[in-house]
């Protein structure tokens, strides 16, 4: 039998409870603002980031579909310019994150994508950029060719992040989306730097796409481990510090950004 085709109940339900969704956007943040409130957030290898900040230079943050929470709270009121799909949950995204100061660019490799990156490219001298590469679909952690040609067009460093904590919870999705349970130690790892040459070939673009992979994969496990740590071992690590206030996060090669959080059920 052919698929069968949506009747008008299930169309109407389908609407409702996307329009009900939208208008929850900012129940939705204030949720996960009290959420992070009580996380005790650490960063794992810091140094990345701010040695590019402090040379005058952006960078494109890699995130897994699934590890965007914590990093969410992170990184809010900077004005990172995010690349996101055109899908519906792209849409409930891009409204939560406007509530923490981000920006974004609209597309995803099936739709919208080489406007979005003509639009990241255009930003990328003011302000960092960040790009879940496995969305909006997955595979979990894959990354699409549009990352490594996103890093070689402006120049800056791919740095990818992920988070475990001591307690979670991980929805049955494909992307395992993860949230800490409050009061738990948030353990944030941050890979090192990786720059793309401009004239990289599609040979070369293949092998950086296939190394961002396995960068992606190796904190991910890097995270599980360190989150299973007891805290004396935790405190004896100096490669572990305290999440910078966001005012200092602000300032990228002198280039200051004033937050204007945009919190909407439009």
């Amino acid at each position: 039998m052919g698929n069968k085709r949506k009747g008008p109940l299930r169309r109407a339900f389908k609407h409702a409870s996307r329009w009900l969704a939208l208008r929850a956007v900012p129940l939705l943040a204030f949720a996960l603002y009290l959420l992070a409130r009580t996380w005790r957030l650490r960063i794992v290898n810091w140094k990345a980031i701010s040695d590019e900040h402090a040379a005058g230079r952006s960078v494109i943050y890699a995130i897994g579909h699934g590890r965007m929470l914590a990093s969410l709270w992170v990184m809010r009121n900077r004005g990172i310019r995010v690349l996101i799909s055109e899908h519906f949950d792209g849409e409930l995204i891009t409204r939560v994150i406007e509530c923490f100061g981000f920006g974004a660019a609209r597309g995803s490799a099936t739709r919208g994508g080489a406007r979005a990156l003509r639009e990241l490219v255009r930003d990328a001298e003011r302000w960092d950029l960040a790009v879940t590469p496995d969305g909006p679909r997955g595979p979990f952690l894959s990354v699409k060719a549009g990352l490594p040609y996103l890093a070689a067009r402006t120049g800056l460093a791919i740095v990818g992040a992920t988070y475990d904590a001591e307690r979670t919870f991980e929805l049955g999705t494909w992307d395992t989306f993860r949230i800490p349970y409050p009061f738990s130690r948030v353990i944030i790892v941050v890979s090192g730097p990786r720059r793309i040459p401009e004239d990289a070939d599609d040979g070369r673009l293949e092998e950086e796409r296939q190394a961002i992979e396995r960068d992606l994969r190796a904190i991910e496990e890097e995270a599980r481990a360190f989150a299973r740590r007891g805290p004396r071992a935790r405190a004896r690590d100096l490669s572990m510090v305290r999440v910078p206030p966001s005012d200092r996060l602000v300032d990228v090669g002198g280039k200051s950004w004033e937050p204007r959080a945009r919190c909407s059920s439009r």
